[in-house]
């Protein structure tokens, strides 16, 4: 991918996640990038706060010989005016997710007539969570004279749409399929059991296996704060949309 974005050419990118597409993408836009313009240059949009702030990291490890270079990372779920604060001392990268993004171009925190390179990472994740307009609105704000590169482990119809309507004649690169994922470490079982048997078959579980850590994933808010009360004895806590970060 290197060559190709040195040149200034768009990129489709299918690649799963461990393939290296953050180094791919970021050591040649950092290279082409401007110190001493005080303005986003280059927005990489993810969509989970998660991979924001890990993309956010990579890029800071990378660009750690530019000098004075502002790297921000922007999401929701936290305050604005930190991300503002940074925004109007001049933050060439911002790494984010859709919806803060256009929040922040909405209210003219964020200009994007100087980005020289739009960065959509994991698009297929961000188009199943509902940031098609989102993608759509943040593309129109931009300058028609700047480079876009898509990255998706996968390519449906809904993805390559997008793609046909926001990448010019773009280099294709395709580091993905079943023969270059590693083997699954991960060994699943089924057990088939009545929603009033389940959590006791949960209990018996983890008795059996003495697990040092454990995820148990609930359909709603309320069955997870029911599972979490039950196994609390056991040192189990809630963790879900409805409570605040901290």
């Amino acid at each position: 991918a290197i060559a190709p974005l040195l040149e200034g050419c768009d990129l489709l990118g299918v690649a799963q996640t461990g393939t290296g597409k953050t180094a791919a993408f970021a050591l040649p836009l950092l290279s082409r990038l401007d110190p001493k313009l005080k303005a986003v240059q280059i927005l990489c949009l993810a969509p989970t706060r998660e991979l924001a702030i890990q993309v956010a990291d990579a890029m800071e490890n990378f660009s750690a010989n530019i000098p004075g270079l502002s790297i921000l990372p922007v999401y929701g779920g936290t305050g604005y005016s930190e991300q503002i604060r940074e925004l109007k001392r001049g933050a060439q990268v911002v790494v984010g997710t859709p919806g803060r993004v256009m929040d922040h171009v909405q209210k003219k925190y964020m200009k994007l007539d100087q980005v020289k390179a739009l960065v959509l990472d994991e698009a297929d994740e961000m188009l199943s969570m509902g940031f098609a307009d989102d993608l759509e609105y943040i593309v129109e704000q931009m300058n028609p004279d700047h480079q876009t590169l898509l990255f998706s482990a996968t390519m449906p119809k809904h993805v390559q749409k997008l793609a046909n309507k926001i990448l010019e004649d773009p280099e294709e690169i395709r580091a993905s399929g079943k023969e270059e994922r590693p083997p699954s470490l991960v060994k699943q079982f089924v057990m088939i059991c009545t929603l009033r048997q389940r959590v006791d078959a949960i209990e018996k579980l983890l008795l059996a296996w003495q697990p040092s850590a454990a995820i148990i994933f609930c359909k709603t808010r309320n069955r997870v704060e029911t599972v979490a009360d039950i196994l609390r004895p056991k040192g189990a806590e809630a963790l879900h949309g409805g409570m605040p970060q901290a």
